[in-house]
């Protein structure tokens, strides 16, 4: 049952929570929430303190712009079904030579991506690398 003053999981956003008393022979009774989906838990109290992680998509928009004249462009999706990429991007930077270069995938994350690894020769922080696992993990 999900309490509703209670934020969606800030790993999966879902919002089937269930909450439960734990007990501690030192702290005593301690109100807990589980997400039913990635089954991570927390005191009540912690969990309304909890900041939700940012999609991936933010994050590689993030390390895409965060030299100093680096920019990323976004296209709105094209799902025509011509058999090709929806999504496209331009980024520019030093990594393309200060040129506006374009970046296509199915969808945003994967265009960034395709951007992010022309940036980075390959290489994915581990930031990225967890929020990209979390969102093929929770659809």
């Amino acid at each position: 049952m999900n309490d509703n003053s209670l934020p969606p999981c800030p790993l999966c956003h879902c919002t089937k929570l269930s909450t439960f008393p734990y007990f501690s022979s030192h702290a005593g009774r301690i109100d807990t929430v589980r997400c039913s989906e990635c089954l991570c838990e927390a005191s009540t109290a912690a969990w309304k303190q909890r900041k939700p992680a940012p999609p991936a998509a933010w994050l590689l928009v993030e390390a895409l712009r965060a030299e100093e004249g680096h920019s990323i462009t976004l296209f709105c999706d094209n799902p025509d079904f011509n058999m090709g990429p929806d999504s496209a991007v331009e980024a520019c930077g030093d990594y393309t030579n200060w040129s506006d270069r374009r970046f296509e995938g199915d969808n945003l994350t994967a265009a960034l991506m395709a951007a992010y690894l022309a940036k980075t020769g390959g290489a994915v922080s581990p930031e990225i690398a967890e929020a990209l696992k979390r969102e093929s993990a929770h659809g």
